[in-house]
């Protein structure tokens, strides 16, 4: 359950501890504190889960970008002055600096983008993963600390959370896994319905295609008939691995465990 929230506080309500450099209060607040201050790094079997899309988010709006700037009517500064290379996304200044077009993070790329091109960081839905995509800042451990002591003075004390927020903060994180639970509740209680098996077969048709090669996909008339027999001599609908193994179930039980211990601790808190 632990490993749960760990997950979860990376991915919401996050608030960064800038202060972690700062020795004295790391002597004086962190080390004699039994709280949990800084929040331990994300498991290793979730951060693949995470890099991936940030990657992709990244290619995007690289792509987007390589296409505005053509059309934003570049001037004379394409050309850096000694070593004539042309950075096409990133600022000719920056650039002089020996940077190139390849970027990092999207929040790399939001600030050293060419002014003709407008990117701002918090529109784009890339999740940085700390320490090492948030320059070495962490995140504050606050909603961890809580579902495990449950201590409302800690969060102020230790956690450097204004005690006007705590419970704004907490009421916010509630709200998140309230939603992560009814969706999975209402996904399961609609399993079984035509819907739902429409939608399977779609998914299944499309994992098909991606394991027959492009010269083994049939194309007009034959492919046409083929659909046909299929449609015909189509049973019922081979029901995916999760809704047959109880692994969806697993999951929607262990999020309402988190849910459920933590909105105890919440309540009891200001009861």
């Amino acid at each position: 359950m632990e490993e749960i929230v760990l997950v979860l506080a990376h991915l919401f309500c996050r608030n960064a501890c800038d202060k972690y450099e700062n020795q004295a209060w790391l002597r004086n607040i962190v080390r004699p504190s039994a709280s949990v201050v800084l929040l331990p790094n994300i498991p290793e079997s979730a951060a693949p889960m995470l890099e991936k899309p940030n990657a992709e988010t990244l290619h995007v709006f690289k792509n987007y970008v390589a296409t505005c700037v053509p059309a934003s009517g570049r001037g004379p500064d394409n050309r850096l002055p000694l070593t004539k290379l042309k950075p096409n996304i990133r600022s000719p200044f920056v650039s002089l600096s020996a940077f190139t077009d390849d970027f990092a993070i999207t929040g790399e790329l939001c600030g050293t983008v060419r002014d003709s091109v407008y990117l701002d960081d918090s529109d784009i839905p890339y999740i940085p993963i700390a320490p090492h995509e948030t320059g070495g800042v962490p995140w504050n451990a606050y909603l961890y600390e809580f579902l495990k002591y449950g201590d409302y003075e800690a969060l102020v004390r230790a956690n450097g959370i204004r005690r006007g927020d705590v419970w704004f903060r907490l009421k916010d994180f509630s709200l998140i896994l309230a939603t992560i639970t009814t969706s999975l509740a209402n996904f399961l209680n609609n399993a079984d319905t035509d819907d739902a098996e429409t939608m399977l077969n779609v998914c299944d048709a499309g994992d098909d295609l991606e394991e027959l090669g492009a010269e083994d996909i049939p194309t007009g008339a034959e492919g046409g008939q083929l659909l046909e027999e299929q449609s015909e001599d189509a049973g019922e609908p081979e029901r995916p691995t999760w809704a047959t193994d109880g692994s969806l179930a697993n999951v929607y039980r262990d999020f309402e465990m988190v849910r459920q211990e933590f909105d105890h601790k919440f309540v009891n808190t200001w009861a």
